[in-house]
């Protein structure tokens, strides 16, 4: 069954080893070519949600069933791109990395690609090749893939109402992230206003995502610890005393949490969303809000079967 796209979700499947997150190409793995630091400062910096997945280090960790079971939809585009190109994820991809503004998605991939075969695609689907960038229609009335290869490994590619927009990407300057480079082979960063009542939320997390409205910069990522997985957050704010008041505000929606439960006479089950939300621990150094959740294996299950 197809779902749509959950900034929420996202953050815990690309822990899980979800590449299958939009199914898609991407790029970041830190390279001689072009670094994931180098890439950062091309893709868009405001209002943007971020997506990094180093597929072939989940791959080497014995993760890849989890890969090829995420019942996350593919975005159309990419499903004609991939069916129609030649180019398979499952095997070819090594590296993503995709920003999301609005309905617009920017990606770079590193991966196995036959540049001569893309261009074929393109041209048999009445599109055009010029300068080395190609566009076509998308599958979605009014859209359009463009690409065009960074180095030999290297893609540059958009989804966009307006095809001109993979011109953004070959931009090299920007201003480096708040916090620098995140770290870890999976991880979503939001930036701005984006978690704000997001309607993709599930309705438990939007809390979370109005506390952390106002931060400049959030990223969730999933890292081991002894026992299992464990969701992990770093969130920078403009000063001290702003993240304190974010870290105070999210212990106080955790324990409300909690209390709403109590009266309902329910009990929190580690396998679902309320047994994460109920779980959360956080600090405040400095600037910098940490937050860690516990990941259930029932939990991550669920997710990469798409029961949740």
């Amino acid at each position: 069954m197809t779902r749509r796209f959950n900034p929420w979700f996202l953050a815990f499947l690309a822990v899980a080893a979800a590449a299958a997150i939009y199914g898609v190409l991407l790029l970041s793995r830190a390279a001689a070519d072009l670094s994931l630091a180098e890439i950062l400062l091309r893709l868009p910096a405001s209002n943007a949600t971020t997506v990094h997945i180093d597929v072939a280090a989940i791959r080497q960790s014995g993760m890849a069933d989890l890969l090829t079971g995420a019942a996350v939809a593919e975005d159309p585009e990419y499903r004609r791109f991939v069916t129609e190109s030649g180019f398979d994820w499952k095997t070819d991809l090594e590296a993503v990395t995709a920003s999301k503004v609005n309905s617009d998605w920017y990606f770079f991939i590193r991966a196995r690609f036959d540049l001569q075969k893309l261009r074929n695609f393109t041209l048999s689907r009445n599109g055009a090749c010029l300068n080395g960038v190609c566009s076509v229609a998308g599958s979605t009335p009014g859209r359009w893939v463009s690409f065009f290869p960074v180095t030999s490994r290297v893609l540059a590619l958009s989804t966009s109402k307006n095809k001109d927009i993979i011109y953004n990407l070959l931009r090299k300057g920007g201003t480096p992230w708040t916090g620098g480079v995140p770290e870890g082979p999976a991880w979503v960063s939001f930036n701005g206003s984006v978690l704000e009542g997001d309607p993709a939320l599930p309705a438990g997390a939007r809390l979370f995502g109005k506390v952390l409205a106002d931060a400049p910069r959030t990223t969730f990522s999933v890292a081991g610890q002894t026992g299992g997985l464990e969701l992990r957050m770093i969130s920078y704010h403009a000063s001290a005393a702003a993240a304190e008041n974010t870290k105070a505000q999210l212990e106080g929606v955790t324990v409300e949490f909690r209390k709403y439960f109590e009266r309902l006479g329910q009990s929190a089950s580690p396998g679902d969303l309320s047994g994460l939300l109920l779980s959360g621990k956080f600090t405040a150094t400095g600037d910098r809000v940490s937050g860690a959740w516990p990941l259930h294996p029932e939990f991550i299950r669920k997710l990469a079967g798409g029961e949740l």
